[in-house]
């Protein structure tokens, strides 16, 4: 190592590691730990200490140590002041102040004491930011002595998923990384005092950073004794906590290779250790449920369907277990949200899902609404209710549930029958009415519940002012049972006699009369309709992380009402056409995708009982009724709950910010057979900057039959003639998009063009005049939907492609002569498929020396997606350190057999101006294409003594054909 880099990695201004250490009152290890802290050679560093500063023994070793070591800053923290382990490691992170941190447990020890020396240098020389390296673990009571440096410290740098496939990573202890980026990515630990907890970190760690340095050899002791190998006795909660760590991954990964081998590490745990520790620890009948319990995580973490049908002698089973209920949910609360329809439950549902996991780390359980519609289609009494809650739950279930919320506003609406004598019609039953609804099923609930001692049940209903509800709720009934004019439909309706929610709120009032730990809870939907998170968070009885919904769940919970332009087109196509399913499906699409724009307003609307209050807007009648009743104070009571922002939870540590994970893909069929395409609305994108100039629209109609060459272009003058001559012959159409040239290239586009009939033809310039966020810490800081994003300024580009293909193409990709066959046999063999593919053409990089002569590896390939259909489910999304192709279509991968394309680099230019300078923005292929670069330019510098067989001797080889 160089005099410069050692001075780097001892600077005194700067701890260069700040290890945090968390004791657990055992001194022999923590004396231990720290003393091969303290004797690391050649670098500054700090030490962060949570211990019992009550113990004098402790503080005594730990002034003496700061006394004799002047360039070591200890930082001490009271263990009793914290919850648990992970917010220590989170408070140990906000305050420390070295370059890197390294996290350690007091049974930990570093193998010799040139350790974190050898560490930083490897992290220097490497430019990673953050290495992974192995624990030597062993059975003992007390430290052995190890000073083992006879073997060579060798490190190589792997693309951070890669590692999962070579180590394992469940040690926390085993990564030393960058503390600012740590901050910057928000790579922090969940605050719950879970087994196996060490696995969060490492995973955020492994789904971040692009690169990361692996050292095989072990760099450090971990010694595990009874006291640290857990094998005093756990308890039933115990067991579930550790299933954290795999559904954090799952929610950081998604269904992904990385997910996959994660989850076959901890089945091979489950398999060798917890099911024969729950044997030891647990009675009988909690280890037969917990057996269950693992069962059920592999079908719901591999998203298999579960079949509620086939499930459902297991539900009666947990049901008739009246023991096996009272031990998981005698301190629980039940929730039972039955909103009537239209009152914004479906938001609600919305976001307690998007916060189920970390309200399950609170021990709130919010059974899936799904699931719970399935199990009520086919038991529609109820009658084993208990069964399905425990079955329902398993999921969540990581601690003792303190509330279990159950969100379903047809528990009460919906399943009433006309009542002799009224003038009611049974097409669509209002919750207003007096026969649009009944309380059977919710009965049955409560009688299954309550008889059985839960602690309490507190029921939640919604109301709205009617002729918004009537109008709304008539817009989702036709969607199920087909349209029907509306007017027709309440013609006979006697609105002051027929029309009240005193109905069905007199007719709970008596039903809960009869059950003594049940409480019933109105309110009014205009109480919360400008933020109806706070009615989400009374149900949950805490505040939530996720208050706004992502683009996706928006689209889902929409259902915009009918707009005047959707009814007229109905009533026409009814005279004409009188299928069913026909006029469902047409009706669906034309709401779904908001046709129309005038607010429709039905006759009925005339009537003096929908007269509105000039003070409010509200119907003068709602206004009365409500008057006779007693409200939920939804701003009080929603004051009153606990903030916990400071908190870290699955939401803060697995969302990135505006980085998605979580994509849904459709089946080709699905987009190919949507009906109405005329009135499918084109997906608008608006950048955040309001600039109506490049806002833009992708439609998923009008493409025409062939492929562009999607050309992103800035400063390329001296290749760029080069680039289109070598594509116009089998591309249909090319669109440049110039990112503020400072050079000639437009002026050589231009001339290009204007020389040559097909050029001009295919060529379609446009101009993008923004600053575009360069790869790395750039692009994460930058709002995707910013005209400075790269994910935006890609997206920009794909809309003003016409052809129902697209290949993303660079400015410095060029085909020479002798790939011209195999590029066009390539396209060809996508474009006239039948079927959606994904086309990944090889291509290979070629360099020019500075003595302008051309270099290559033969078997060094670049090889990612590039052509794609051009759909509206295809799209660049924002990833972490840069913009990232996203296929929502299933759709078949081809790679080209031979290279069908040169990425050319120019070594008398700098060719990597849009990456970051940071070291956390470049992949593992783009590190390496920057260091075969700086190589050859060293080895041509000196165009007298060019020596080929050296330039050999590192793979290189003279390339045999002219590009130009």
């Amino acid at each position: 190592m160089g005099k410069d880099n050692f001075e780097n990695l001892t600077n005194k201004d700067v701890p260069q590691i700040s290890f945090v250490i968390i004791s657990k009152n055992n001194k022999i290890h923590f004396l231990g730990c720290l003393r091969s802290l303290v004797q690391q050679a050649s670098i500054n560093s700090e030490i962060i200490i949570f211990i019992n500063t009550k113990d004098k023994e402790f503080t005594e070793v730990i002034d003496n140590l700061r006394s004799s070591n002047k360039k070591i800053n200890f930082k001490i923290f009271d263990n009793d002041s914290f919850d648990n382990d992970p917010q220590k490691r989170n408070i140990g992170l906000l305050n420390s102040s070295g370059r890197y941190i390294w996290h350690l447990y007091e049974n930990c020890y570093l193998i010799n004491n040139n350790v974190a020396f050898e560490l930083l240098n490897i992290l220097n020389d490497q430019k990673t930011s953050a290495i992974k390296f192995e624990a030597l673990t062993e059975e003992i009571e007390n430290k052995q002595e190890i000073n083992d440096d006879s073997e060579k410290i060798i490190a190589k740098t792997f693309a951070a998923q890669d590692l999962l496939n070579i180590s394992d990573n469940k040690f926390l202890s085993s990564f030393l990384f960058d503390r600012e980026l740590a901050l910057k990515l928000n790579i922090l630990d969940l605050e719950f005092d879970g087994f196996l907890q060490e696995s969060v970190i490492p995973s955020q760690i492994i789904n971040t950073f692009p690169c990361i340095s692996y050292i095989k050899k072990s760099m450090y002791v971990k010694v595990i004794t009874k006291e640290y190998g857990l094998s005093k006795k756990w308890n039933f909660f115990d067991f579930l906590s550790d299933r954290i760590c795999i559904y954090f991954n799952k929610e950081l990964f998604g269904l992904s290779n990385k997910f996959n081998i994660s989850f076959k590490n901890r089945k091979n745990f489950i398999k060798n250790y917890l099911l024969s520790k729950s044997k030891e620890d647990l009675p009988p009948k909690l280890f037969t449920f917990l057996k269950q319990i693992y069962s059920n995580d592999e079908k719901q973490l591999l998203d298999f369907k579960i079949d509620l049908k086939k499930s459902d002698a297991l539900i009666n089973k947990l049901n008739e277990d009246k023991e096996l209920f009272d031990f998981i949910f005698n301190e629980s609360e039940i929730i039972l949200h039955l909103g009537a329809h239209k009152t914004a439950t479906t938001y609600v549902q919305h976001i307690l899902k998007e916060n189920k996991y970390d309200l399950a780390l609170e021990g709130i359980i919010v059974i899936d609404l799904d699931l719970f519609r399935e199990y009520s289609q086919f038991n529609r009494d109820c009658s084993n209710i208990r069964g399905f809650i425990l079955f329902a739950s398993l999921p969540l279930l990581f601690c003792k549930p303190k509330k279990v919320i159950i969100s379903d506003e047809n528990i009460v609406i919906g399943t009433g029958s006309q009542k002799s004598g009224t003038n009611i019609k049974p097409y669509f039953y209002c919750g207003c009415s007096p026969s649009g609804w009944n309380v059977r099923r919710l009965k049955n609930i409560l009688d299954n519940l309550v008889r059985y001692g839960s602690k309490r049940i507190k029921i939640h209903f919604a109301i709205r002012d009617y002729s918004e509800y009537i109008i709304s709720r008539h817009s989702e009934a036709s969607l199920f049972r087909g349209y029907k004019n509306l007017d027709n439909l309440v013609k006979d309706w006697d609105f002051d006699n027929s029309c009240s929610w005193l109905f069905i709120i007199n007719n709970l009032k008596v039903l809960i009369s009869n059950y003594k730990k049940t409480e019933l809870f109105i309110s009014r939907f205009e109480d919360y309709k400008q933020d109806p998170v706070n009615y989400a968070e009374i149900l949950c009885g805490k505040k939530v992380f996720i208050r706004e919904l992502n683009d996706i769940d928006n689209r889902e919970i929409r259902r915009n009402r009918a707009t005047n332009e959707t009814i007229e087109f109905m009533e026409r196509y009814i005279k004409s056409n009188n299928n069913t399913d026909d006029i469902k499906r047409i009706y669906r699409k034309l709401l779904n995708f908001g046709y129309g724009k005038q607010v429709y307003k039905p006759k009925l609307l005339q009537k003096d009982f929908f007269k509105a209050d000039f003070t409010n807007n509200l119907s003068i009648s709602y206004n009365e009724h409500c008057k006779t009743i007693e409200f939920l104070d939804i701003k009080l009571t929603n004051s009153k709950l606990v903030n916990d922002e400071q908190k870290k939870s699955f939401y803060k540590c697995t969302k990135l910010r505006d980085i998605q994970r979580n994509f849904k893909i459709y089946d080709e069929n699905e987009i190919n057979n949507s009906l109405l395409n005329s009135f499918i609305r084109p997906e608008k994108y608006i950048n955040i900057e309001n600039n109506e100039k490049y806002d833009f629209y992708r439609s998923n109609i009008g493409k025409s039959k062939g492929i562009s060459a999607m050309l992103r272009v800035k400063n390329e003058e001296k290749n760029i003639k080069a680039v289109i001559n070598s594509i116009v012959d089998f591309f249909d159409e090319i669109i440049l998009v110039d990112n503020g040239s400072t050079d000639n290239t437009l002026e050589i586009v231009k001339n290009i063009a204007d020389s040559n009939d097909d050029i001009q033809k295919k060529l379609k310039v446009y101009n993008y005049p923004f600053q575009v966020s360069r790869c790395g810490l750039e692009n994460f800081n930058t709002d995707k939907k910013s005209v400075n994003s790269l994910s935006y300024f890609y997206n920009f580009a794909l809309s003003r492609c016409t052809y129902e293909y697209v290949m993303k193409w660079d400015g410095d990709m060029i085909v020479p002569k002798n790939m011209l066959n195999n590029i066009k046999q390539f396209i060809d063999q996508i474009v006239s498929s039948e079927t959606s593919i994904l086309g990944i053409p090889v291509g290979l990089t070629v360099f020019k020396g500075l003595d302008n002569r051309l270099y290559y590896q033969k078997d060094q390939f670049e090889a990612e997606v590039r052509i794609f259909k051009n759909i509206n489910e295809n799209y660049f999304e924002k990833d972490i350190l840069w913009e990232k192709f996203h296929c929502g279509v299933r759709s078949r991968k081809i790679r080209s057999k031979d290279p069908v394309y040169v990425e050319f680099k120019d070594l008398n230019q700098n060719e990597f101006s849009h990456w970051g300078n940071d070291n956390l923005g470049m992949s593992p292929r783009k590190r390496k294409e920057i260091s075969d670069f700086e190589l050859l330019q060293q080895l041509t510098k000196d165009m007298k003594e060019i020596n080929l067989k050296i330039i050999k001797k590192y793979e290189f080889e003279l390339y045999p054909y002219d590009l130009f």
